[in-house]
């Protein structure tokens, strides 16, 4: 992305670059093999359709022939959002089996905001999962061990309880 900034902004971008680290992998947790990732965002970049074999997350194997909109990175997991059959879908990009550029060109909705369809897309995964309460006892010297392996956000469920981790 660098290369493609006029010459004067490719300084401040190496500047950035030096002070802002993003690590986007989570901690002990293994990366996904993403073979297909190169061949998806060529299909984005020159909007040309994309022939799959996908394992969907029920196991089952479907074939698509699909129209790439965007890549997602989140929290290393890479997702590709695309259309087909005139519904927009998201790929995990790990799941791809095989995956075949075409000749075929498309064009990309001139509406599409990739920003919004993920935070609508976000919205509605979590509206649908399903959830299930869990009462857990733990010593107060483990607490800790709870916000280590699951972030700060168990930290914040400990304390909403009106529990603090020095109890």
């Amino acid at each position: 992305l660098t290369a493609s900034l006029p010459v004067p902004f490719q300084q401040d971008a190496e500047r950035v670059r030096q002070r802002i680290h993003l690590d986007t992998a989570v901690f002990f947790q293994q990366e996904e093999p993403t073979p297909y990732l190169h061949l998806v965002q060529d299909a984005i970049w020159q909007e040309r359709r994309l022939r799959m074999t996908y394992r969907r997350s029920d196991g089952n194997w479907v074939k698509r022939l699909v129209e790439p909109y965007g890549l997602v990175a989140k929290a290393n997991i890479w997702y590709m959002v695309a259309g087909s059959f005139n519904t927009t879908f998201t790929f995990r990009i790990s799941r791809i089996q095989e995956a075949t550029l075409t000749d075929s060109r498309f064009e990309r909705p001139l509406n599409f905001d990739l920003q919004a369809y993920w935070e609508n897309w976000l919205v509605r995964l979590e509206e649908n999962r399903t959830r299930y309460d869990v009462t857990l006892i733990v010593p107060p010297t483990h607490t800790t061990l709870l916000v280590e392996a699951f972030g700060e956000g168990m930290y914040h469920l400990i304390t909403e309880e009106g529990k603090t981790l020095d109890n």
